[in-house]
């Protein structure tokens, strides 16, 4: 007997297996204090370049939304 197997029956027989599995997600505690956050691997290799673009990349982002927050800070206290 030879069956064939269409996408159309793999993926019924993919949504069929999902359905009677259950997965739990890992939940990482978050760090209460600085010396909570662990460093980077040992060994790791941290070039000047990378460390450069590192804080290139924080101050791209981190301004606006700094700046942001401040802004709204700021006029909670304007009354019209």
């Amino acid at each position: 007997m030879n069956i064939t197997r269409t996408p159309t029956s793999i993926a019924a027989a993919l949504v069929l297996a999902l359905a009677f599995t259950t997965a739990q997600a890992q939940q990482v505690p978050l760090p209460k204090t600085p010396a909570d956050v662990p460093g980077p691997a040992t060994g790791t290799l941290m070039t000047k370049e990378y460390v450069q673009m590192v804080g290139r990349m924080a101050y791209v982002w981190g301004y606006p939304m700094v700046n942001s927050h401040n802004r709204r800070a700021g006029f909670a206290y304007v009354t019209s």
